[in-house]
């Protein structure tokens, strides 16, 4: 959203002066709701084989376990998907339940807080089960001199855009092709990461699960612990 860019550009300028917000946007979980975030990372923006993207996290109320605060699975960013997009299905759809139980970390934090992260990590969210609509506000930054590209899944193929401006996301309906340009790559098939590759890099016990998976993944994430990732 353009008003949520324009409040935030000058103190991003200031507290990252390399790079510049192209897109943001408000993420809403209504009250009392069953509505998940399941573990993804966010879209690709630019080649992340030479820059980073981050996004900047802020809630403007409290987060806690209740009411759908953000969850990561640390050290993600270091097995990640180069293409990723609207409609193209993620390697890590069918470990989702797992990654969470197993690896996923939830962290609360108070709206005078942010949480910065790599888009390649993986993150996710639980219901909101309190009274109150959870709001974050969440910007996206790259380095000033990254080329912003976009991939959009049409079908069986996979289009890639690139000499996109910074107004393209904020007006972009995801679910059509962009308008005004024109693909510079059209891809058949997109590499998968396989499943023992994901299962041996996490250490996932997959033959280890009992029926109480919800009440496992509660437990898991009712403590308080500081994460560095490297």
């Amino acid at each position: 959203m353009k008003f949520i860019k324009d409040i935030f550009d000058k103190n991003i300028a200031e507290l990252f002066n390399q790079y510049e917000v192209f897109f943001s946007n408000l993420m809403i979980k209504k009250a009392n709701s069953n509505e998940v975030l399941p573990v993804h990372a966010d879209w690709t923006y630019t080649d992340e084989r030479k820059y980073t993207t981050i996004s900047i996290w802020i809630p403007a109320i409290n987060t806690t376990l209740d009411n759908g605060t953000l969850g990561i699975i640390p050290f993600s960013h270091n097995l990640y998907e180069e293409i990723r997009g609207p409609e193209i299905v993620s390697s890590y759809r069918k470990f989702d339940k797992i990654l969470k139980e197993e690896k996923g970390v939830l962290l609360p934090i108070s709206n005078h807080q942010a949480i910065i992260y790599d888009l390649r990590l993986l993150h996710f969210s639980l219901p909101n089960q309190s009274d109150d609509t959870r709001i974050a506000i969440n910007i996206t930054i790259k380095p000033k001199s990254a080329e912003l590209i976009h991939y959009s899944g049409q079908g069986v193929e996979i289009f890639k855009f690139n000499q996109l401006d910074q107004n393209f996301f904020l007006k972009y309906n995801a679910h059509q092709i962009p308008e005004g340009t024109k693909p510079i790559e059209i891809i058949a098939t997109v590499s998968q990461i396989q499943d023992q590759k994901i299962i041996d890099f996490y250490e996932l016990h997959t033959k280890d699960q009992t029926s109480n998976t919800w009440k496992r993944i509660l437990n898991t994430f009712k403590k308080k612990i500081s994460v560095v990732l490297k």
